[in-house]
């Protein structure tokens, strides 16, 4: 009755008098759906136990057996011995990184990158000086829509003109925001620590690099891998304007066609969207290697 209790609840059919036994699945999800899920996923940059068991509705709880004793409770049920470093880690990077915010954008609706600099550079134009700041491929005007590229609301100079200043300036500006990212120190995600370093320190733990200030906190760049592929989608958004041109309505779709310049700008717009694809390719953020995954299951000989 023991085994019972603890793998599956008793439950009986009135009319029958029949007695079933239905497994508990909170049991089997705690106890090994939630352990093999996290011991496969720990290689995944920036995800750990604690985001793992809140995808599967866990919450964390001290008040019964203490830090060294952590209580994980999934979907009320509660499993014990869970490693609370770990936790106290990862709870700490979800303070400092806004983790609820990004798994909100993720699951809830469209990602939203107001945090993400605009694509900017200065009219070519002859004496315009001009600072075009773009977050739109069209863009809805008094007058109606227009195309971003097509022209500067300043001198009405026609930018298709200087493609490959525009290209080499956009060139120049992700190679800014590669550099931020490797450049970036480390900063501790404990709030309480903080501790800052340019230092590549050598002290892994299974959720990154150990801070040599605090027991409990994990190095991670100020400018992480997840805010330069956010920057690179942006960008790359900015330029879709096939996906923009989509979205209106044929009326206004034809408007923007029979301008004389139509085809230069949609030129113009392909060139910057095959640029940012390039730098997209070369970041790994959103890819998962299998082999990464399992490799810690390998044994060198």
């Amino acid at each position: 009755m023991c085994m019972s209790l603890r793998n599956g609840n008793e439950s009986y059919i009135s009319c029958t008098g029949l007695k079933l036994f239905i497994p508990d699945l909170h049991y089997y999800l705690a106890q090994q759906i939630h352990p093999v899920v996290s011991r496969l996923c720990t290689p995944i940059e920036e995800t750990d136990a604690v985001r793992l068991a809140e995808a599967l509705e866990c919450r964390i709880s001290r008040e019964c057996c203490g830090p060294a004793f952590p209580i994980v409770t999934i979907r009320g049920f509660f499993v014990l011995g869970m490693d609370a470093s770990s936790y106290r880690r990862s709870a700490a990077a979800r303070a400092s990184d806004n983790a609820a915010v990004e798994d909100e954008w993720a699951w809830n609706g469209p990602v939203t990158y107001d945090h993400c600099e605009s694509l900017s550079f200065v009219c070519p134009g002859q004496g315009c000086g001009n600072v075009l700041n773009i977050r739109k491929a069209i863009e809805n005007e008094e007058s109606g829509l227009r195309l971003s590229l097509d022209t500067c609301e300043k001198c009405n100079v026609e930018l298709s003109q200087y493609s490959a200043y525009i290209c080499n300036r956009l060139s120049l500006t992700l190679r800014d925001y590669v550099m931020k990212h490797l450049m970036a120190p480390f900063k501790c995600d404990d709030p309480v620590c903080e501790f800052s370093t340019r230092t590549h320190l050598l002290r892994w733990s299974r959720e990154g690099l150990e801070c040599p200030k605090c027991s409990g906190g994990v190095l991670r760049k100020e400018y992480s891998a997840k805010d330069l592929f956010d920057q690179q989608m942006f960008l790359k958004q900015v330029v879709d304007v096939h996906t923009a041109l989509e979205e209106l309505k044929p009326e206004q779709r034809r408007i923007l066609q029979s301008k004389p310049n139509f085809p230069a700008v949609m030129s113009l717009y392909n060139e910057l969207s095959a640029l940012i694809t390039r730098y997209l390719d070369k970041n790994a953020y959103s890819k998962v290697d299998l082999a990464f995954i399992f490799a810690p299951m390998l044994k060198i000989e």
